[in-house]
């Protein structure tokens, strides 16, 4: 019954989004966040040790200024606020953002010559060398991959609405306020709030997938002509080349999945909209590349060693292994000054790929980093008005493209703090970073589906997590599950006081 309502739901392998009426962001979030992140860490790491597992092996595949930089602007038309962002950035050179990448030059050898060839956008050297190709999931369709890509492109929709397709990658459940929504809520400040997190995280979706646009467009023109030559060249699904788009390369660190995801992976994505670079996630990268990039990933569960056995492609992007040879890797100073100002070294920054070695540590917000943000969404909003899309005169999209160019506000009050934890780009940036193979996230459905009673009422919940990893070995005392369950008692425990209350009101 579980594994046929879990198929009634799901179309091209994506969930279908259902819209629903609004529900209440906050306990939404807390509540279904809390036992989605949890069932997700333990399926993480139940495969880390269960890599032998033949059926687990059939879904593998190898590789063949801390001060704000822009007043905030409110009350002001799209058109104001645009002219006012024109003069406040007037001695900031900033290069726009090619949606559709142009064709290969004659010096990158293009095969453009034969005209109606799905793979007319990618030069010789690419289709014939040795690549770092993205996992093949075999829950990904080649419709699913295109529409991924086209996702960022509002002219390319037709009747057919894809942002619910970007979204829905996301870690969050179905039923979370973050995938729960219409074209033209109403405006008020929860619609905003939501909106401000699904613009940021559209933001990056963007900066990590447009410059592949040409190349899927040409793909879904021809796509069983594709497949064919797709085969032949041994071109996966979901790569593409990306012909004139530059890089940044990182690696994913040596420390506990938290700390990587906030301090490595966040950091190189607010690093790549500052720099109007595209990240590249890199671990078990090719013996005579830079040494940082050499090493598996540590929490690594395939044969891959990196960040794609478990969590999706970070990009379609891909690039030759040859390529990152001889890149120029920033020096530490250069590190610095690229997360304060948001700037490639000036001698470097015609290079397509520049090596980040991360040090695993808050960083400052790159001074770039908002306004490229704000072009970007702008961009994207001003796509969707020229379409029939149902977002193209919606007020809460306007006001929301306002919010991305202020600081987040401090909270003095607040008795638990990290780094990032009222910052709601990088909330943004870890729902991106996070996102899971449409394989694992099949599976995180159905045991959502398993575990959770069909009366649940997520607002009448409440998500208790339980401490484990790294941080029992000398940081702190953690409970078994069964200890916890014991020690539950309306004498002793104050949240179970909570559930108790609230089960019985």
């Amino acid at each position: 019954m579980a594994e046929q309502q879990s198929k009634s739901n799901v179309k091209n392998g994506v969930i279908k989004l259902e819209q629903s009426p609004k529900k209440s962001w906050s306990k939404n979030t807390i509540v279904y966040g809390s036992f989605f992140l949890a069932i997700s860490l333990v399926i993480f790491s139940s495969i880390r040790f269960h890599r032998d597992s033949d059926q687990y092996h059939n879904f593998l595949h190898g590789r063949t200024s801390d001060a704000p930089i822009i007043q905030p602007i409110v009350n002001k038309s799209i058109s104001n606020i645009q002219e006012e962002i024109r003069s406040q950035l007037e001695n900031v050179t900033v290069k726009k953002f090619q949606s559709i990448p142009a064709l290969p030059s004659d010096k990158n050898e293009s095969v453009s010559s034969r005209g109606s060839s799905c793979l007319q956008w990618n030069s010789k050297a690419w289709l014939e060398g040795s690549r770092l190709g993205n996992s093949q999931d075999s829950f990904v369709t080649d419709q699913l991959a295109i529409d991924t890509i086209l996702g960022t492109t509002p002219t390319t929709f037709d009747e057919k609405d894809l942002i619910p397709t970007v979204l829905q990658q996301s870690l969050c459940d179905e039923n979370s306020r973050f995938l729960q929504f219409t074209a033209d809520e109403g405006v008020d400040e929860k619609n905003i709030e939501a909106w401000t997190m699904r613009l940021m995280y559209l933001a990056f979706h963007l900066n990590q997938h447009r410059p592949a646009v040409k190349e899927a467009i040409a793909r879904s023109s021809l796509p069983e002509q594709c497949r064919e030559e797709l085969n032949k060249h041994k071109v996966g699904r979901f790569d593409f080349e990306c012909p004139d788009r530059k890089f940044l390369v990182v690696t994913m660190g040596k420390l506990g999945l938290g700390a990587v995801m906030r301090l490595g992976a966040v950091n190189a994505l607010l690093a790549g909209v500052a720099t109007n670079r595209t990240v590249l996630f890199v671990n078990n990268g090719p013996k005579k590349g830079p040494k940082f990039i050499r090493d598996p990933w540590i929490h690594s569960s395939c044969d891959r060693g990196d960040f794609q056995c478990f969590f999706a492609p970070i990009t379609p992007c891909v690039v030759r292994e040859k390529e990152l040879e001889n890149i120029h890797v920033l020096e530490r100073s250069e590190q610095r000054k690229l997360f304060k100002n948001g700037n490639v070294p000036a001698e470097h920054e015609e290079k397509r790929i520049i090596g980040v070695d991360i040090v695993l540590r808050p960083q400052r917000t790159p001074a770039t980093l908002r306004k490229n943000m704000f072009k970007l969404i702008m961009e994207f909003i001003d796509e969707l008005r020229q379409t029939k899309a149902l977002y193209s005169n919606s007020e809460t999209l306007e006001r929301t493209a306002k919010l991305v160019l202020q600081e987040d506000p401090e909270d003095p009050l607040r008795p638990y703090n990290y780094f990032g934890a009222r910052s709601k780009v990088h909330h943004a940036a870890t729902f991106y970073a996070m996102r899971p193979k449409a394989f694992y996230a099949k599976k995180l459905q159905t045991a959502m589906q398993a575990i959770f009673p069909k009366d649940f009422d997520p607002n009448r919940s409440l998500g208790l997590p339980i401490r484990a990893s790294d941080k029992c070995i000398s940081e702190s005392e953690c409970l078994s599950f069964g200890q916890v369950r014991l020690s539950c008692t309306p004498n002793f425990c104050l949240v179970c006081l909570i559930l108790v209350s609230l089960k019985h009101n």
